[in-house]
């Protein structure tokens, strides 16, 4: 290897063949040859996404929000309208949906904005890594790395999806371009900035705080040339930048939650999602099967936690719970966890983007252009070239350790926790400039035919590739997966016909995706088709016994059925699966009260309750079975609770106002049947009821006006006929006192 691995020839007119700036001075006048090179990275970025943007602008992939996505949307909502402190430690990060907040703030809700703001981030990243490079290695690296960039089928695909991955991606690019910029000049804004963006970063995705301890070494050990009080005083400044953004998080933490937390408290969950005995391949699996929605994931994790633990835990009791199970695993089981550590290595280094809640192979299928490029731009091909771009710059090694130590750390975080796409594509842009490398080096030995230069580069080429593009991972499944969230979505929204061919989809590519069986069960519920909702409710379950959401759901339409034995015997194993599954416990009672078994209806009412003291269903059934069996107190305290979290239900009002008739508190009686009536003044038994309490006040002609609204309301309400004509015997006739 001789010079031109430095990518510089000091006689060269080329501007991007001339050595990066090595102080200030030169990096001003830098300023004039790199100005055109960063406009044309930024359009040709901004072109490609555009043109993206057009093609999936009407697709049901841009119309329905799945999983995070939705949840993030939902959130931002919540903040827009008013609550921007929120009420719960952040479990996610909380950067992005802030960040949606704000621009529904300014543009309203509408997330195709977001979408075209992402975009000019993203286009943006381009531009920084290209100056990043231009800093780090030289202009024309610099150049071809924001080219690289630009092109890169994952980093376009990111930018235009409703996920933290697009801003994670812009901070990412942001503090390479504060850091190369230290290397010319080390200014105090310069190292205040990079503590800034690095906790904007750690509030997006949490394990960019590896990166605190490489930048503080990298301050401390490469600027030799300044005093250590000068660099003591920087690593001060670093940390004044960061505590700037995370400790009014953490105080926001400790005044909701009690404790102290600088960004989330989901350390110990996602920690014990990658490395526990389940976990065959390191990829993302949920703590219950079928619950991998983020409206899940914190209750499932604090209520396996508290169930084990025998009592309530804080947040930060929730999180050291899961860390000490995985290491506890980690213990029992090292040849297990060393193995799995392994395939999640591989996983880091494939060219399949692990799938986390949508695929890029979805999204290839509707946009010829990511289709295009996702054959030639992909992982596959990066990291081949960012290995030749990593050993001709070894000469360069006190320049670029910093980088290194980024990646190192940054897989490092990805590997021991779970690979994910989104996860990985971090470390893609740090690969990003590496990559660059290469391919200039492959152009400069090119142009001067050293040949066995060239034939050393491609046996690396061949091999990284082989790695990253084998046989070793595959993708299958990826879109199934990405169908089934997407028509699971469709059914919350209403959206039957286009769900059931989402999911159809879903089965095509994979037959045995007990998932998909599950939302087609739904669709066909939602339909009324109550016996192919069985069918393939019944098919999920066989697929996957442990499927608690389709035990329950199973269970419910047999009941519909009147086949309510076999729906016992559901609504058990649903729960035996997920024993916190307060809907199941409250469905069992259902269940086992049309079978006249009251007492364990009772019980698994109380049950559901235990869990959930709010679940306003099992509180207003079981206040409603209490008053059948004569136990009006306890009825009364349970339909109390239901009419204060449900103030329009006229049903709970009606049968309160039944209860405390009996328990000689009319007025209150009266109040509650006459709320009823309010609100749904076509209920023929509110009238009825309410006739009856004023026939006990002797308010006998009110009370006869109640029955004849309810006989007018239905002319067959028994009751009230046999309550008229008795009030009208009794005073001798209709009309008299």
């Amino acid at each position: 290897m001789n010079s031109r691995s430095d990518f510089t020839t000091t006689e060269s007119r080329d501007p991007l063949e001339q050595p990066y700036a090595s102080n200030e001075s030169e990096a001003v006048a830098d300023i004039g040859n790199a100005g055109c090179w960063y406009i044309g990275v930024f359009l040709l970025a901004f072109l490609v996404r555009g043109i993206y943007l057009l093609e999936l602008w009407g697709s049901q992939l841009f119309s329905v929000l799945v999983v995070d996505a939705r949840k993030y949307d939902a959130w931002a909502q919540e903040i827009a309208a008013g609550n921007w402190f929120g009420d719960e430690v952040f479990y996610q990060a909380p950067f992005y949906p802030y960040f949606l907040a704000v621009v529904y703030s300014i543009f309203g809700h509408d997330v195709h904005m977001v979408r075209v703001i992402q975009v000019l981030l993203g286009s943006t990243s381009c531009v920084l890594i290209t100056a990043a490079g231009w800093r780090f290695f030289s202009p024309r690296v610099g150049v071809v790395a924001g080219v690289v960039l630009a092109l890169y089928a994952p980093a376009i695909y990111f930018d235009a999806l409703i996920q933290k991955a697009a801003v994670s991606m812009f901070f990412t690019c942001l503090l390479l371009f504060l850091l190369a910029q230290m290397l010319v000049k080390a200014r105090i804004w310069w190292v205040v900035l990079s503590g800034v963006v690095l906790g904007f970063f750690a509030l997006t995705r949490e394990n960019s705080l590896v990166f605190v301890p490489v930048v503080i070494l990298w301050m401390v050990l490469h600027f030799k040339d300044a005093t250590w009080l000068r660099r003591v005083g920087w690593v001060a400044l670093f940390g004044v930048g960061m505590a700037a953004v995370l400790l009014p998080v953490g105080f926001r933490n400790r005044a909701i939650g009690g404790e102290f937390l600088i960004t989330t408290s989901q350390l110990g969950p996602n920690f014990y999602i990658g490395n526990n005995l389940d976990n065959v391949d390191g990829r993302y699996m949920p703590l219950r099967p079928g619950r991998g929605d983020p409206e899940y994931e914190r209750q499932d994790s604090t209520e396996i936690a508290e169930a084990d633990s025998g009592r309530e835990l804080t947040p930060a009791e929730v999180s050291r719970y899961w860390l000490n199970q995985s290491l506890a695993y980690i213990g029992e089981n090292p040849e297990h966890w060393v193995r799995l550590l392994l395939k999640k290595c591989v996983l880091l280094c494939s060219a399949v983007e692990t799938i986390d809640a949508e695929s890029i192979e979805a999204y290839q299928n509707v946009s010829l252009l990511l289709r295009g490029l996702g054959r030639g731009a992909h992982f596959g091909v990066l990291l081949p070239l960012s290995v030749v771009g990593l050993w001709s710059t070894r000469h360069q090694w006190r320049r670029l350790w910093l980088l290194y130590l980024l990646i190192l750390s940054l897989a490092g975080t990805v590997v021991i926790f779970f690979v994910s796409a989104r996860y990985r594509m971090p470390v893609a842009l740090l690969l990003a400039m590496f990559s660059a490398a290469g391919i200039v080096e492959i152009f400069l030995r090119a142009r001067g035919r050293e040949l066995r230069s060239l034939a050393g580069y491609a046996a690396v080429l061949a091999m990284f590739a082989v790695l990253a593009n084998g046989p070793f991972v595959s993708d299958a499944g990826h879109e199934a997966v990405s169908l089934t969230n997407q028509g699971l979505a469709q059914i919350g929204r209403g959206e039957l016909d286009e769900a059931e061919r989402s999911l159809q989809q879903a089965l095509e590519l994979v037959p045995e995706l007990e998932t998909a069986h599950y939302g087609l069960g739904n669709v066909a519920y939602e339909r009324g088709e109550l016996d192919a909702a069985v069918v393939h409710y019944e098919r999920a379950v066989a697929l996957r016994p442990d499927y608690a959401a389709a035990q329950n759901h199973l269970a419910a339409t047999l009941v519909e059925l009147g086949r309510t034995d076999e729906a016992v015997a559901h609504y058990q194993l649903a729960i035996a699966a997920h024993p916190e599954f307060a809907d199941a416990y409250f469905n069992l009672g259902n269940a086992l009260r049309r079978v006249g078994a009251y007492d364990d209806a009772v019980r698994a009412y109380s049950k559901a309750l235990e869990i959930d003291p709010d679940h306003a269903g099992g509180n207003f059934n079981l206040g409603v079975l209490h008053a059948y069996r004569k136990n009006f107190r306890g009825a009364a305290a349970h339909l109390e609770h239901v009419v204060r979290l449900r103030p329009g239900d006229s049903a709970a009002h009606r049968h309160l106002g039944r209860v405390l008739a009996r328990l000689s508190n009319v007025e209150q009686a009266i109040a509650h049947l006459q709320t009823a009536i309010r609100l749904d003044p076509k209920d023929p038994d509110a009238h009825d009821d309410l006739g009856q309490v004023l026939v006990a006040l002797r308010r006998f002609e009110e009370a006869e006006r109640e029955f004849e609204i309810a006989l007018e309301i239905n002319p067959d309400h028994a009751s009230a006929a046999k309550k008229l004509a008795r009030l009208r015997t009794e005073r001798g006739g209709a009309g008299s006192e």
